[in-house]
């Protein structure tokens, strides 16, 4: 009875008319997508969709495509200029190309989803017959991906009707075919129409992963600035492709060509690549416009120019340097006196060495509103380096710490790592070990050396943290990448043990190194005292002779000592 029902079906007439199901096909075009070498990677189909300028198409011909064609049913050959959607999972991607001319028809989604046994569906197909007519189809069945409706339909499973449209009686499109891949399936699936309108790009469309792996460039969001703002500025901060980035920045200047920050978007995008020449010209034209973003683009300008006068090896493009740096960031501050701009000539002054200048620009933004951990980080490294008192220094360290957002994180690495040196210095070695803990959890045992949990140990040991210091010696031996840095913490591991009077421990540690090592001159030291301490003089004095031999100073004392 099944099997009847559909017969009947495909034996209904067209409910258009004869003229529009011959022109069904010509808004169905072929498309051909291309790899970088210009290689064709695969073909399919599409077609015109409403509003105009879109193609409706399959996703997986897509991936990893750089340029893409269609071919209508003319022969013309029209670019895929931008990409507007994509998604792997309806195998759905939307593109913008251009209309060969007014007379090619645009095809609009149905507005509602399609029942089974909806009569007058016909199968689209790529003709490049003037006269070529729809076959008559049916729904099969109906399910739901994501909430749209996915049809099994009667069309054959045949590479002829992948991508093409399945149209209703009032000329709408109720889906877009896609290969059934159940094992032997002769009919073909459609997923409805509706998903395809769905696919748009958006602010956060950087993350697409389905989007990134088309190189082909991706259409700005059209009426809204700040989503266009927000993809363009995170785009050309992950890409890697500056042919695409590029293209993003001209469209982006195109849609909206009042918007000057942009313009120090793109000239960090040229000083990343070490183009400070282009990026100069760029931030000249837009601080030239002297608009509300002035003192933004003079305040990145600055930053700029900071960046490639400190990096190590940079000598290109002489015309910026810190001085202009430390301009620009006057400039900044002259057009808009705001504490963030005298933050940004405080770093620069602290890179000429201008200490006192630099506290002042520094002790300025402290005592502001945006007062933050840089600014007080970067207050504290300069009163150290002029050789400020180490108690004021740990201070500001600590109001950095304090502005730092708990549980700690990135941000406060540095800050803890200079109060923890300071720290040691002044002998609070219990804070020390504190900082050194925090330190640790933000980064992670696989992200520190050795010499991290070296001197952790050394603050514990002042601390009368004995098991601590020996488990975070035991940890640098495990990191060291070379038997001599191993050796060196066993040696430490050895004067430890000494130093809590585990002196068997201690002659095992040294025995160690001796095993590999029978001249190291520490191993020796470190047996002739543990020998010593344990009254077996005899022991204590081979060894430290043979430390002695070797010029060692220390050694000759301790021999009197264990005579």
């Amino acid at each position: 009875m099944k099997k009847f029902f559909l017969f009947l079906l495909l034996l209904q007439p067209l409910a258009m008319g004869a003229q529009n199901a011959a022109d069904l096909h010509k808004a169905v075009v072929l498309i051909t997508t291309f790899d970088a070498q210009g290689k064709v990677l695969h073909t399919t189909h599409g077609y015109f969709a409403q509003p105009e300028g879109r193609v409706v198409t399959p996703y997986a011909p897509f991936k990893g495509a750089v340029r893409a064609e269609a071919v209508d049913w003319k022969g013309r050959h029209l670019p895929i200029t931008r990409i507007i959607g994509a998604s792997s999972n309806y195998d759905l991607l939307v593109a913008a190309t251009e209309r060969p001319d007014k007379k090619t028809p645009t095809l609009a989604a149905a507005s509602t989803p399609t029942e089974r046994g909806t009569r007058g569906l016909q199968q689209t197909y790529y003709s490049t017959a003037k006269k070529a007519l729809p076959e008559a189809t049916a729904i099969a069945t109906v399910e739901s991906v994501d909430g749209f409706p996915y049809y099994t339909l009667t069309t054959p499973n045949e590479e002829k009707y992948i991508g093409c449209p399945v149209v209703n009686a009032e000329g709408k499109v109720v889906g877009v075919v896609q290969k059934n891949f159940i094992k032997d399936a002769i009919t073909a699936c459609a997923i409805d129409a509706s998903a395809a309108d769905s696919l748009n790009i958006s602010g956060l469309s950087v993350f697409n992963t389905d989007l990134n792996a088309v190189g082909i460039p991706k259409l700005l969001p059209q009426n809204d600035e700040n989503a266009a703002y927000t993809y363009l500025y995170m785009f050309s901060r992950s890409s890697q492709d500056s042919v695409l980035v590029q293209t993003a920045f001209d469209d982006f200047r195109q849609l909206y060509p009042n918007n000057t920050i942009v313009l120090g978007d793109l000239a960090t995008f040229y000083a990343l690549r070490g183009n400070y020449a282009r990026a100069d010209e760029v931030l000249r034209q837009g601080i030239a416009k002297a608009d509300n973003n002035l003192a933004a683009l003079y305040d990145v300008q600055s930053a700029l120019m900071y960046a490639k006068a400190t990096a190590a090896g940079e000598d290109r493009y002489p015309a910026w340097t810190l001085e202009t740096a430390l301009a620009a960031a006057q400039n900044a501050y002259k057009a808009n006196p705001s504490p963030t701009y005298q933050l940004q000539q405080g770093v620069v002054l602290y890179a000429l060495k201008r200490d006192e200048e630099a506290l002042k620009q520094f002790a300025a933004v402290n005592a502001s509103p945006l007062a933050g951990s840089r600014s007080f980080l970067y207050a504290a490294n300069t009163l150290a380096r002029s050789g400020g008192d180490r108690a004021a220094v740990v201070a500001l360290l600590d109001s950095a710490l304090n502005h730092c957002a708990q549980p700690y994180t990135q941000e406060a690495i540095a800050p803890l790592n200079a109060r923890a040196k300071y720290l040691m210095e002044m002998g609070e070695y219990r804070r020390a070990v504190g900082d050194y803990n925090d330190y640790e959890k933000i980064l992670g045992r696989d992200n520190l050396t050795p010499y991290f949990y070296y001197l952790r140990s050394q603050a514990e040991v002042q601390s009368r943290m004995y098991q601590q210091a020996l488990d975070d010696l035991e940890t640098a031996i495990s990191l060291a990448a070379t038997t001599d840095e191993k050796d060196d913490y066993k040696i430490e591991k050895g004067l430890l043990y000494v130093q809590v009077g585990m002196f068997d421990e201690a002659i095992a540690a040294a025995n160690e190194v001796l095993a590999h090592a029978p001249d190291h001159l520490d191993a020796h030291k470190v047996l002739g005292v543990a020998y010593g301490e344990k009254k077996q003089k005899a022991l204590a004095r081979q060894h430290l002779q043979k430390a002695a031999s070797q010029g060692d100073e220390n050694a000759k004392a301790l021999l009197e000592k264990y005579k």
